[in-house]
């Protein structure tokens, strides 16, 4: 593969994403967007989770090259302490709110920083509006790490914080974003 520096500029009009399956995961064995949990993922999980139906992975391809994914599950944000001051908005008296979960996203490291991540964030928030019209969904939520360059990309993508999280592999912000009023 040729290396793409990230001064370069692809048209992301030409990107094209596919479910993964059988026919496509021969292109994970490849990819690298730097992160060794979020490559493993992919490699070794994304396809048996997508078979017990606890993630659904797509793949976003330039070109025939695999320079991002994503993967997708069913969340509900739950309204208590100052997350229900944040949400409380609504005006609705919920426990929970319906959500679509970002489970993992990679940026191929030679693709980084030109864009293919917002425009999967675009499709992710699309999709959310398309089917919250048959099933509830409000809000996109992420677990995103507590890495400046993380954060930064989520909240330029309308992304808000709502708390931190502690787990085995350290503090992870729970951002959300509004499907309906952020676009």
């Amino acid at each position: 593969m040729t290396e793409h520096k990230s001064s370069d500029t692809i048209n992301i009009k030409e990107l094209r994403i596919e479910k993964l399956s059988e026919n496509n995961l021969k292109f994970t064995e490849v990819f690298d967007c730097g992160d060794d949990d979020l490559n493993e993922f992919l490699k070794d999980d994304a396809f048996h989770y997508q078979k017990g139906k606890i993630a659904v992975t797509y793949l976003c391809f330039y070109m025939n090259v695999l320079v991002g994914y994503y993967s997708l599950s069913n969340d509900a944000i739950e309204i208590k302490g100052k997350a229900k001051k944040i949400l409380d908005k609504l005006k609705k008296r919920q426990r929970t709110y319906p959500a679509i979960k970002i489970g993992r996203l990679g940026i191929d490291k030679n693709f980084s920083r030109i864009g293919i991540g917002t425009k999967i964030i675009d499709v992710i928030v699309g999709c959310a509006r398309v089917h919250s019209n048959s099933v509830g969904c409000r809000y996109a939520s992420v677990n995103a790490y507590n890495q400046p360059e993380v954060v930064a990309f989520y909240k330029k993508n309308n992304f808000k914080i709502l708390k931190i999280t502690g787990g085995e592999e350290g503090d992870t912000l729970l951002m959300y974003r509004d499907i309906i009023e952020s676009g």
